[in-house]
């Protein structure tokens, strides 16, 4: 246990993404929860604060635009996108004072020809230096193959290796096409904060924006999707994969515990709601993040923790069937399973349709007829095991 606080301390210390919670109250809770008194507390704070700080990157998925401007003869335009994280932006998100910063790593998608509603589809990682400060941005322009297109310039970034020669390029890119013809081929852009990405990450139609003016004369909107997570975490690098046994371990232990908490307060197991504080949700979803627990997962492990709780104090049937109908709609919705995530949700459908069909066995005596509470509860766990058979 632990290992499991000061992993939790760690979440707490480095945040990623945005969250509606001081550190401060979040360490408060967690002490609270794992009622640890106050010299262990911290001790174990301090030892926490002497490790290496996490190594962070975004995920970017850049899906789709629609309704550019059109900027060729045919009324079309052959977009692409260029984009890169701005180091140290601070509260300055100044679109134009992008190219006067510097640049750490430049990607380009694809070119799509004759289309103002483009889809690329195209998935990237950039790395951060620090959440709180750097900005994510994004470009979209014009192919023209005749004036030499930038995205053959962008390309030779990756062939840069001084960050400082990143940081020039692209300010003598801008200042080159900055009043010329090649002004013309400019779409659009979007600037994004990194510390206003939640920490779950953020998937929604941004509007595009202009580069310089806000008078030129720009349109449309782009769908992305962005994730903060840690490539190093602990002085550990963190894999790529997601999902792993002691990543599972570490947030099914947590979440555990805080549901057991509120489950202390309850006037009786059968009545509690299943209420999982706004502050331990902080925590457990900065976990998620940083230990690269996938939400198709976090609906597993809330599942396997209460139907684990249930057998012990026996829960409201209205409640697990929610949490079962969250879990099929995550299912449906990810293309992929892991074996260790298939094989749970089979063991605990097994043992807990054995447990309902021990129950339906003395039901008279768990669920006297002659209460209404009784006939609910039957009721509920009789579409609890239709819904679970059939779905």
């Amino acid at each position: 246990m632990e290992c499991a606080y000061e992993e939790s301390l760690y979440s707490i210390m480095h945040r990623v993404g945005k969250t509606k919670h001081r550190k401060e109250e979040l360490y408060f809770f967690l002490k609270d929860a794992f009622s640890v008194d106050d010299e262990n507390h911290y001790e174990a704070l301090t030892r926490v604060g002497r490790e290496k700080k996490p190594q962070t990157c975004i995920e970017v998925f850049v899906d789709r635009a629609e309704d550019l401007i059109a900027k060729d003869p045919n009324g079309y335009s052959d977009p692409y996108c260029m984009l890169g994280v701005q180091l140290g932006g601070g509260d300055d998100v100044g679109a134009s004072d992008f190219y006067s910063r510097t640049v750490k790593q430049v990607v380009t998608t694809k070119v799509h020809k004759a289309t103002l509603d483009p889809i690329w589809q195209e998935k990237f990682t950039l790395d951060v230096e620090d959440v709180y400060s750097d900005l994510f941005h994004l470009e979209i322009w014009d192919e023209d193959a005749e004036k030499g297109n930038l995205v053959t310039s962008a390309s030779k970034v990756i062939e840069v290796a001084s960050v400082k020669g990143l940081g020039r390029f692209f300010k003598e890119m801008a200042e080159s096409t900055k009043g010329s013809a090649a002004q013309d081929d400019f779409l659009g852009c979007v600037t994004i904060p990194l510390r206003d990405i939640p920490s779950g990450g953020m998937n929604k139609w941004l509007d595009l924006t202009s580069r310089f003016s806000k008078s030129s004369s720009v349109r449309g909107r782009i769908k992305l999707e962005v994730l903060i997570r840690c490539r190093e975490r602990r002085g550990k690098p963190v894999t790529d994969e997601y999902d792993t046994v002691r990543s599972v371990r570490l947030y099914e232990t947590v979440l555990t515990l805080f549901a057991e908490q509120q489950l202390q307060h309850a006037e009786s197991s059968s009545t509690w709601s299943g209420f999982i504080p706004a502050l331990a949700m902080t925590i457990l979803d900065q976990i998620a993040v940083q230990k690269n627990v996938s939400p198709m997962q976090r609906a597993v492990s809330k599942w396997a923790v209460f139907c684990r709780i249930n057998t012990a104090s026996q829960l409201d049937f209205a409640l697990l069937l929610g949490i079962l109908q969250d879990l099929n709609s995550q299912w449906l919705h990810t293309t992929s399973h892991t074996p260790q995530q298939e094989n749970s949700v089979q063991t605990s459908f097994e043992e807990f349709i054995e447990y309902c069909l021990r129950l339906l066995a003395k039901h008279r005596e768990v669920w006297p007829q002659a209460t209404a509470e009784g006939q609910t509860n039957m009721d509920y766990m009789l579409k609890f095991v239709v819904y679970q058979i059939t779905s």
